[in-house]
């Protein structure tokens, strides 16, 4: 998705497996393999261009520290490691340090965009209503156009 001239950012939408059972495998399973599928394709787009700017954001059904996570994550050092949106509510309560709400739903990105994230701006959506449509909680990033200093 072009977002202006020259900001090119690709876009990656995750829904891995619910945690319900299902006959067919183990739900924990399912989602590992799934991760594994996700990090290759993230591998793929990075080694034909290690400048690319993507944002893997979604529906994890994982706590951060769960292996199908850190397969996602990667290796900490670039280029291929995600950075996480440290995201907190308008209680300034977060998921940073303990998985306090059962935090299935992240925003990743990769070290191309870290100087256009706005930290600040970015937030975990706790509108009175969040639940009526929906039993996550939305997560909200904010993007510069121009890097920032």
């Amino acid at each position: 998705l072009r977002l202006r001239a020259g900001l090119d950012v690709r876009f990656v939408g995750v829904h891995l497996k619910s945690k319900r059972p299902v006959p067919e495998a183990d739900e924990g399973l399912m989602r590992r393999n799934e991760a594994r599928l996700l990090r290759a394709h993230l591998d793929a787009l990075i080694a034909a261009n290690p400048d690319e700017k993507i944002i893997v954001y979604g529906d994890f059904n994982e706590h951060r520290h769960e292996p199908a996570m850190i397969d996602i994550v990667g290796e900490p050092r670039p280029p291929g490691g995600l950075f996480e949106m440290h995201l907190r509510d308008s209680r300034q309560e977060t998921w940073k340090d303990a998985d306090v709400y059962s935090r299935f739903d992240y925003i990743f990105f990769t070290r191309t965009l870290n100087k256009y994230m706005d930290r600040r701006g970015s937030s975990i959506c706790d509108a009175s209503d969040y639940y009526a449509g929906s039993d996550h909680r939305p997560v909200v990033a904010k993007i510069w156009l121009t890097q920032k200093k």
